[in-house]
């Protein structure tokens, strides 16, 4: 049971860490608070990539080399696959809708560029790496 409630600790906040960042980076941006950003898709950082890269490495610090740690390496790349092809994917035929709309809409890019996504993950092995060293 301590190895679920660490493992949960540890993906909990790196999640909350990648969305924090992201509300910050876009208040400063757009100079205003706008809590929708929680429920968002896209941003800087990629909280999907945060979460899963997190559960990776939570799982493989408290339990080590095993099929639960395998099964989340393989849920991770589905999921950080599907941010950086699928979404691309479903952006572009919003700019078509768009383009063919006789009405002005307004479109949410979901997408994620390789960087965003990089640092996604790179927070998700860094924030539960110094959970565990710290407990």
């Amino acid at each position: 049971m301590r190895d679920i409630i660490l493992i949960v600790l540890m993906v909990v906040t790196a999640w909350v860490a990648a969305e924090l960042i992201k509300f910050f980076i876009d208040c400063s941006l757009n100079k205003r608070p706008d809590a929708r950003i929680f429920l968002s898709y896209g941003g800087f950082p990629s909280a999907h990539s945060t979460l899963v890269s997190a559960l990776c490495t939570s799982i493989l610090l408290v339990q080590g080399l095993t099929v639960s740690f395998l099964i989340s390496i393989v849920l991770a790349a589905i999921v950080i696959r599907d941010t950086i092809t699928l979404r691309q994917y479903i952006d572009k035929n919003s700019r078509h809708i768009k383009e063919l709309s006789k009405h002005s809409i307004e479109i949410d890019y979901i997408s994620h560029s390789i960087i965003e996504i990089i640092v996604g993950i790179a927070i998700g092995v860094i924030v539960p790496s110094i959970i565990y060293l710290i407990l």
